[in-house]
């Protein structure tokens, strides 16, 4: 119930003013954040944690950069979020989509201004690199921009580096979290700034999806011996992609099929790449309803294989996720040990019993991600 209070100029809640008279018998647990603050001034059981990095090249990830007058007049009209969000912030997280509304691209977006020189770089996988090109070409008509992949340019080729520290999502609904970096809000896409030291000359930016997900780093190949720096441990891609699929983080043309998949679907709302205030661009019509109808029975999620079963020697694509019954309830898009994402029907796949990957003896347990949005539906939040 909620009423206007005549002693303040806002909508109250009485449940606030009048706790003796409105509150419920049963209360439910405070917040996270304020049984930090009691254990940290009445206990010590919460031990303070050190981060500690990791640094993974992205070879399977590319750039290109975008230089001209017309640059973000351009990309305004084929993206899902609003281009002038870079005004206000380094990086955003966005989706290239086709006529009929699937999702054709993912990227990530950065602004770099050096002086009064303002150039735009566009992260994407590298598999679609080439396509992605033409894709802008085509858009490009007479609009003053240059579209150049930096893999072409002799002297002034970029390396692309994530830093992240794995440990974090072990421990993501743990308290212990917050006693190393702070409170993390996901419901926002402002990050904080690399937290190690690193040659000033280096570009990184705060990933705008989740701050789980660590920090982009730009390294000049010409600096490479300057990065990264030799406390922080060097990894393979296999880690990264662990850490996504740990979140339930999709990335590239493997995980997001081009034609394939819609951009509630793929989370692309979650994680702050869509924008619904912005003009038309190609495929909003279609996403735009989908938002306001409020119906999104599939997204990506994470699920885990139990028993300690590893997928091998199998083509993830081709595996889909059944009830008992044998019903699909979802397809894999990638597995790496004992996890892997999927596009799952979500109530469905949270309320089974059991759930299988399809003619294998692999039984697998779905998990709605921590840093969903909470919803108005009664979902159940896990299911084993």
């Amino acid at each position: 119930m909620i009423q206007h209070c005549r002693y303040f100029s806002r909508v109250v809640n009485p449940n606030f003013l009048f706790p003796t008279v409105f509150r419920k018998q049963q209360q439910p647990p405070p917040p996270p954040h304020l049984c930090l603050q009691f254990f940290r001034k009445f206990g010590d059981s919460v031990k303070k944690r050190t981060c500690k990095f990791e640094a993974v090249q992205l070879k399977s990830r590319s750039l290109l950069r975008l230089q001209g007058p017309d640059t973000h007049q351009l990309l305004h009209g084929l993206i899902t979020n609003d281009i002038t969000h870079l005004d206000s912030r380094p990086a955003i997280y966005s989706l290239f989509l086709n006529t009929q509304g699937r999702v054709l691209y993912d990227s990530l977006i950065f602004n770099v201004t050096e002086g009064s020189d303002r150039q735009t770089y566009i992260e994407c996988d590298s598999l679609v690199k080439n396509d992605l090109i033409k894709h802008l070409k085509i858009f490009k008509l007479r609009k003053k921009v240059d579209v150049v992949d930096i893999e072409e340019e002799k002297g002034s080729e970029i390396d692309l580096w994530v830093v992240f520290d794995h440990g974090h999502t072990v421990i993501t609904k743990e308290l212990i979290k917050e006693e190393c970096c702070g409170q993390v809000i996901h419901q926002t896409s402002k990050r904080p700034e690399l937290p190690i030291s690193v040659d000033p000359s280096l570009r990184s930016f705060g990933d705008p999806r989740l701050n789980e997900l660590g920090w982009r780093v730009l390294v000049p190949r010409s600096k490479a011996q300057s990065f990264p720096p030799k406390d922080i441990t060097v990894s393979g891609e296999e880690s990264y992609m662990r850490l996504r699929y740990a979140l339930g983080v999709a990335e590239g043309s493997k995980e997001l099929p081009a034609g394939n998949c819609f951009p509630l679907e793929s989370n692309g709302d979650y994680l702050h790449g869509i924008s619904f205030q912005k003009g038309c661009y190609i495929g909003q019509e279609l996403t735009a309803r989908t938002h306001h109808t409020g119906v999104v029975r599939k997204r990506i999620m994470p699920f885990g294989l139990q028993d300690g079963s590893v997928i091998k020697d199998l083509d993830s694509a081709t595996l889909q996720i059944v009830n008992p019954g044998g019903k699909s309830l979802g397809k894999v898009r990638g597995t790496t040990e004992t996890l892997g994402i999927g596009l799952i029907r979500i109530e469905e796949a949270l309320s089974a019993p059991e759930l299988n990957i399809k003619d294998q003896n692999i039984r697998v347990t779905v998990e709605k991600p921590f840093w969903w949005p909470i919803e108005a539906s009664k979902e159940k939040q896990t299911r084993q």
